[in-house]
């Protein structure tokens, strides 16, 4: 098979994999009778009961207490079990792509992301996440994300997302 036809295939799995995740991210739209919500302090669990999946989320803030991204935590069956769960954030639209996500735990070093991709519902990064990974933010009180905004390239933007009742949050995924 050519060089072309693999990297044609791969994006198709990428942009694949994307739609689903965006379907999940876009769960709200569930009927009521579908849905069971579970809050968790800063932290809710939502699972679709047709297909039987949870997942939890919580919001990043901005310094004025404005709603500005979607954080969700999904658990994943990794055929290499490194992959616990995965992550996936939810950012306005106007995030500007070149310069990605960066994301730290309370006082850790930030940690880049590219954007997957934009839909009209906002940019989505989907970020994997190993064993130890999920245990730091089980320890932690605290996530910060930070983007710019492209129609204002050297403003940057910083949410903190609560990390309070993330680790109970996530113990219901896993029981």
């Amino acid at each position: 098979m050519s060089n072309y036809k693999k990297e044609t295939l791969k994006i198709i799995a990428i942009v694949l994999g994307a739609v689903i995740s965006i379907s999940s991210l876009l769960s709200y739209s569930l009927k009521a009778e579908e849905v069971k919500n579970n809050e968790f302090k800063d932290w809710q669990k939502i699972c679709n009961e047709t297909s039987n999946t949870c997942s939890i989320f919580s919001f990043g803030f901005d310094s004025e207490g404005n709603k500005k991204a979607r954080v969700s935590l999904s658990l994943s069956g990794s055929v290499d079990n490194k992959k616990v769960a995965e992550m996936t954030i939810l950012s306005p639209l106007y995030s500007y792509l070149p310069h990605g996500l960066l994301i730290a735990v309370q006082n850790n070093e930030p940690i880049r992301h590219e954007f997957a991709l934009c839909a009209k519902e906002g940019c989505l990064n989907f970020i994997p996440l190993q064993k130890e990974e999920i245990e730091m933010l089980k320890k932690e009180w605290n996530l910060v994300l930070g983007y710019q905004d492209y129609r204002n390239p050297n403003e940057k933007i910083i949410l903190d997302v609560s990390l309070v009742g993330f680790k109970k949050a996530y113990e219901s995924l896993t029981n």
